[in-house]
């Protein structure tokens, strides 16, 4: 049985909106993942990770629509990242860079399994090799 046209036309403004949510939550992403290549980077120069987005230089935004990013912890060991979704409907992120002895920095990134307006606590550093998402997060290739 055919659609009528208004269940057709229900079904694309649907896709149309994850569509968009999907393009606003890269938004978050990108931006996360340039700040953690920016800390490797700092990191690789520095020996130390830097506590503020304005020195890293990236050109990236610290807020934009969709998102608020920020360095919430920056050390020598490690640099933690979010970027806090200021939109319901949206996902928030952690990201997590550690040194490691001898190596390039480890980097991950992890989001909240719902959308939230809340990053998730920060990601753990498990046998120097890889980085864990804590519980209620999942994470992001």
């Amino acid at each position: 049985m055919p659609a009528s046209d208004e269940e057709v036309v229900s079904q694309v403004q649907q896709e149309v909106e994850q569509e968009r949510t999907l393009s606003k939550q890269n938004v978050g992403q990108t931006y996360l993942s340039s700040i953690l290549r920016s800390q490797q980077a700092e990191h690789l120069v520095s020996g130390k990770f830097s506590p503020s987005l304005d020195t890293l230089q990236t050109g990236d935004p610290s807020e934009t629509n969709e998102y608020q990013l920020q360095i919430t912890q920056a050390n020598q060991n490690q640099a933690i990242v979010v970027a806090i979704a200021k939109q319901p409907g949206l996902f928030s992120y952690v990201g997590a860079v550690y040194a490691v002895e001898a190596r390039i920095p480890i980097t991950g990134m992890c989001r909240t399994n719902e959308p939230s307006q809340t990053p998730p606590p920060s990601p753990n550093l498990m046998n120097k090799v890889a980085i864990v998402c804590p519980s209620g997060s999942t994470p992001v290739e």
